[in-house]
């Protein structure tokens, strides 16, 4: 009798245990652009990808500092376009890609969700912020209204909602 007490015990436990371990489901994603709506200069644009912490040990690296985990770019038709090491050790911040102007989406890990992908636009001339690093990591203006914010489902912020008048008909330049 006790051993089968002490097997409920453990199998009530190990399902406990594994539902703290799942990751939170996350809606689909609104597209996430740039925040000004300021015409930018040149063809390309800039991405910066604050993804989930890395969680691979970094002994080579300053202490306390996140090291943000890689990430892939693909096309908007979801072929392989880039996989990005998101370190740049000079500043101790997620690596910028300079991309042409076009439609993307990234696939990174968030904190909190596991793996998502997340739609972008990318316009010339500006940068692209995407953030997935966790909660009350967002440093945009206090006084956006939050429906020109892309958030997951527990209210993080990942970016500002692109400006569907500057949404390219196609990406003919973002395949090569």
């Amino acid at each position: 009798m006790r051993i089968a007490w002490l097997a409920l015990c453990a199998i009530l436990l190990s399902l406990q245990l594994s539902g703290c371990a799942t990751n939170k489901q996350a809606s689909v994603l609104d597209r996430v652009g740039p925040a000004s709506t300021e015409p930018g200069a040149g063809k390309d644009g800039s991405l910066l990808v604050f993804s989930a912490p890395d969680t691979s040990g970094h002994f080579n690296t300053v202490p306390y500092r996140p090291i943000y985990s890689d990430y892939t770019i693909l096309t908007e038709d979801g072929q392989l376009l880039k996989d990005v090491i998101n370190r740049d050790s000079r500043r101790n911040s997620p690596n910028p890609v300079t991309l042409p102007a076009g439609k993307y989406r990234v696939v990174a890990r968030a904190n909190g969700y596991g793996k998502l992908t997340v739609p972008v636009l990318v316009v010339a001339g500006r940068l692209t912020s995407v953030h997935l690093e966790g909660p009350g990591s967002w440093t945009g203006s206090a006084s956006i209204e939050r429906s020109n914010l892309v958030c997951l489902a527990d209210g993080q912020i990942v970016g500002y909602r692109a400006n569907t008048t500057e949404i390219p008909a196609s990406n003919s330049s973002a395949t090569h």
